[in-house]
């Protein structure tokens, strides 16, 4: 399955169903808004704890992010994300 939490509040919710010992997704962590980025750490650990997946597949990461989980985590790029973060309001960085 796919996951993804909006904070603390919806862990409840967004974990519930996840069978333990699979295999879940999850999006890229966002670069651009660090209480964002944040809040997506603490998500990946909450999911780690909870569901103890046996891996993670991260979509649109650029590069394997540092966090201690037990679960093993796999990136796929997204050209259309990549692209992207190289322009700032319409414009090239």
């Amino acid at each position: 399955p796919t996951v993804t939490w909006a904070g603390v509040a919806s862990y409840d919710v967004c974990f519930s169903g996840i069978e333990s010992g699979g295999v879940v997704a999850v999006g890229a962590c966002p670069k651009q808004d660090k209480r964002a980025a944040n809040l997506w750490y603490a998500g990946m650990q909450e999911l780690d704890a909870r569901c103890k997946p046996s891996d993670i597949l991260i979509y649109g990461c650029e590069n394997e992010p540092i966090i201690d989980i037990a679960a093993n985590i796999h990136c796929f790029k997204n050209p259309y994300i990549t692209r992207m973060r190289r322009f700032e309001y319409g414009r090239k960085r």
